[in-house]
């Protein structure tokens, strides 16, 4: 008959205790494999930049040229361009310009320039008058109209002229030539807005053009941020401006025969979103 010591038996009983633990340990590891869980997968997200894009007279390329000209000119001419801008891009935009002139004489020392805000008018069919209250235009001066809405037979972007004749306080009618004394037949009566360089909020006048060696500031400040003076247009927003270059009436004869005089114009547009 086998006998066991005190000693001997303690040792049997922890090595039970050691295969229980074992198994214990080897169960909880069985049972964490079978544990209820879920996972929610994610995919495609994707990411696109935007684009800020300012559009200038439907020309969306980065040189647009020969804005405005004007060849021959005597006393009291000017030229006017409607400048149309419109933001193609996705975000929201402020934008400036900057104008700088070269020229080998001193015609730059009797040219003017001028940025104005278009001002409303309205057409009246009947007489074939274009209406603005206390216009105090004379005769032969040269008007642009930037848009036009339900009259025919003028045509936005155009160079028209004030007729000499039948001028009134609040009204007047409009040649195709200077010293032309047919007026231009509307027809309907409608609305729109004029450059007529006496009219609008002015945005930028100057005495002559400036042969600056840097660019001149005149509508707003290209400087990144928010400057006095920038444009600011939301995405899908246009408006329009009347640039305007004259040879004002009573300029003297030393300036016969000079030129080319040329304007280059800069236009820097930037983000307004996160750009304060």
């Amino acid at each position: 008959m086998t006998s066991f010591t005190p000693q001997r038996k303690r040792r049997q009983r922890l090595a039970a205790l050691v295969v229980i633990g074992s198994l214990a340990v080897a169960g909880l590891s069985v049972g964490s494999l079978a544990l209820f869980t879920d996972q929610i997968p994610s995919d495609g997200n994707t990411f696109n930049s935007g684009t800020i894009d300012l559009d200038l007279n439907g020309d969306t390329g980065d040189v647009v040229n020969a804005l405005v000209t004007y060849s021959d000119m005597l006393p009291g001419a000017s030229a006017t361009k409607v400048l149309s801008f419109a933001n193609v891009g996705t975000g929201a935009l402020r934008y400036a310009i900057s104008a700088a002139v070269t020229d080998a004489t001193v015609l730059k020392n009797a040219l003017t320039l001028g940025v104005r805000v278009p001002v409303a008018v309205t057409f009246t069919d009947a007489g074939d008058l274009v209406n603005l209250t206390g216009h105090g235009l004379t005769g032969n001066t040269a008007v642009v109209f930037a848009s036009v809405t339900g009259t025919t037979g003028i045509t936005a972007g155009t160079t028209y002229f004030v007729k000499p004749t039948g001028l009134s306080v609040d009204s007047f009618q409009i040649t195709a030539a200077a010293d032309d004394g047919s007026a231009i037949t509307l027809s309907t009566d409608g609305s729109g807005t004029s450059c007529d360089g006496s009219h609008g909020t002015v945005l930028y006048a100057t005495d002559t053009f400036t042969n600056a060696a840097a660019a001149v500031k005149i509508v707003g400040d290209p400087t990144a941020g928010p400057q006095a003076g920038d444009r600011s247009l939301a995405a899908s927003g246009s408006e329009k401006l009347c640039l305007r270059a004259a040879l004002p009436f009573g300029t003297g004869n030393t300036y016969q025969n000079l030129g080319p005089t040329t304007l280059s114009l800069t236009i820097d547009a930037e983000q307004t979103l996160f750009n304060p």
